[in-house]
């Protein structure tokens, strides 16, 4: 059968304005092709962004990845330092007896039973620092791995928790000084002081509370300080200032009794004090402040998984195109 030969048909509308139309061969292609368009099934728009529980999943499945993330804040912090990761014990070191010899020699600060002051410090301090620097490591750490989230497919719920690895290794080393200063203590007093026995487990619990309580409040303030780099400025004192608020460098019994409550709210607080329980046999995990710092724990951790789940993405566009500006400005 011949083709219809293609044909140009002149009108003009109403307000005087003339069109063309064409028609034939080419008419009958556009119908075969509406025709085509309404056989072909109809197209369901889903929307493919992963649930916060399947975000939860893949960090778990992919947990491997873990240290290796670490190794690049390692590498990361250290670079252009002249004693490079000699800082690794320089810092706990001068920040342990430093803090022993202005407050418990100078300032005479009280400790806990007849624990001596340095020991009751370092311990606080173990689980304290564990705390305050996963928590500074994990609002850096879409600037650590802004690259690699650019180049790789990996989920981005490890990125927080990876970046506390330099944060474990500082606390070991806290480990290694409490270790050398109760061995010494031994030697001259011939009096164990820290508690090795099955009531150590309940130390081990509040530094896995100290531990998940950053990562909690690392989700937030990662994507925050991804906007605004103010976060991470500002972090640093209000740190500085919640350190005084915890009973480290002090007993909870050396505080008011008509404080002790409100210092018993501080979430931080029952965490701390099951770490001296612990290793110490020192300490008072109040039940209602635990209860407490339970509930904040979940609330702050759920809602920062759903909030990190929502925005890491375009939080991590945002740091890049902040260091792109800034290396701009440099040249």
């Amino acid at each position: 059968m011949a083709e219809k030969p293609l044909t140009t048909l002149t009108y003009k509308e109403k307000n005087g304005t003339w069109f063309e139309s064409k028609s034939g061969m080419a008419g009958t292609q556009k119908a075969e092709r509406r025709a085509r368009l309404r056989a072909a099934p109809e197209a369901t728009l889903v929307d493919e962004r992963p649930s916060s529980l399947r975000h939860v999943r893949e960090a778990w499945r992919e947990r491997r990845l873990v240290p290796a993330l670490s190794v690049r804040v390692i590498t990361r912090v250290f670079a252009g330092a002249k004693l490079g990761r000699t800082w690794l014990f320089i810092r706990p070191l001068m920040d342990t007896f430093g803090k022993a010899l202005i407050y418990g020699g100078v300032l005479g600060a009280p400790s806990a039973g007849a624990v001596p002051y340095v020991i009751f410090l370092i311990v606080g301090m173990a689980g304290w620092m564990l705390f305050q620097r996963s928590l500074m490591f994990a609002t850096r750490s879409l600037t650590f791995y802004r690259r690699l989230i650019k180049d790789f497919n990996f989920p981005m719920l490890l990125v927080p928790v990876a970046s506390s690895g330099l944060a474990v290794i500082e606390f070991f080393i806290y480990v290694g000084i409490l270790a050398c200063t109760v061995g010494y203590y031994y030697w001259a007093d011939g009096v164990m002081y820290l508690n090795l026995g099955l009531s150590a487990g309940l130390g081990f619990v509040g530094l896995a509370g100290c531990l998940a309580f950053s990562w909690a409040l690392g989700t937030w303030l990662a994507v925050l300080n991804a906007f605004a780099q103010d976060v991470r400025m500002t972090l640093r004192y209000v740190v500085g200032f919640w350190l005084y608020l915890t009973p480290i460098i002090y007993p909870l019994e050396a505080i008011p009794p008509q404080y002790q409550t409100l210092a018993s709210l501080n979430p931080m607080t029952p965490w701390i004090e099951m770490v001296k329980l612990g290793f110490l046999g020192e300490g008072d995990p109040r039940f209602l402040p635990l209860v407490s710092s339970v509930c904040v724990l979940l609330v702050v951790g759920i809602s920062g998984i759903w909030y990190f789940n929502k925005n890491a993405e375009r939080a991590s566009q945002a740091e890049e195109e902040l260091v792109g500006m800034t290396e701009e400005e440099e040249m």
